[in-house]
């Protein structure tokens, strides 16, 4: 027997997905942009809109991957020219262009092992499952799929991230610029190699 607290719970959650849902229909969908709702699984709510797609190459299954992305909040985002509150980035020109470039950030991809996702966004880590070397998606994920396990754990340096403070929860819907840019299986051989170039 569920109680009334956990009907209450359900009951939010409901809401707050079909406000989510019925924003993406009046601002996405509704003006022609192809972004497909995931219905089953852990994903399920999310949306995610194909930018580029790499059917030859294989999808990620072991080792690590190189990640580019920005995430914005859903609040302030203008679907017709993808702008909005930016809240992190590894993108020097986005870094650049929202004039929060530093000299001692280091923006490059993020490298991270494929089964290891306690610091990936969990819709991000839902998309990657789906993608390919070389595929770039626009993902617009619930709040209930944005915070990742271990929090987002660099607010500025070395890292390349902008915005969010160490261990943050995100508690709310968010856009996601990803590129899944490289999947190497052998990383420590990929660095013995880069040393030696």
């Amino acid at each position: 027997m569920a109680s009334c607290a956990d009907k209450h719970d359900e009951d939010t959650e409901a809401i707050i997905q079909a406000t989510f849902d019925s924003w993406m229909t009046q601002n996405i969908i509704n003006n022609g942009i192809d972004a497909v709702r995931i219905n089953e699984g852990t994903g399920e709510g999310m949306y995610i809109e194909w930018i580029e797609q790499n059917p030859t190459a294989e999808k990620i299954r072991e080792g690590w991957m190189e990640l580019d992305y920005t995430v914005k909040t859903l609040y302030g985002y203008d679907p017709a020219t993808g702008n909005g509150n930016v809240v992190m980035t590894r993108m020097e020109q986005m870094a650049k262009k929202l004039g929060t470039w530093t000299g001692y950030t280091h923006y490059v991809p993020q490298i991270v092992e494929y089964n290891n996702n306690n610091y990936i966004i969990p819709g991000m880590q839902i998309a990657i499952e789906q993608m390919r070397e070389g595929d770039s998606v626009r993902l617009y994920i619930p709040a209930k799929l944005a915070s990742p396990t271990a929090g987002l754990t660099s607010q500025y340096g070395y890292a390349g991230n902008k915005g969010l403070a160490s261990n943050s929860t995100i508690t709310y819907p968010i856009v996601v610029d990803l590129k899944l840019s490289e999947i190497v299986i052998d990383l420590p051989a990929r660095s013995r190699s880069a040393v030696l170039d």
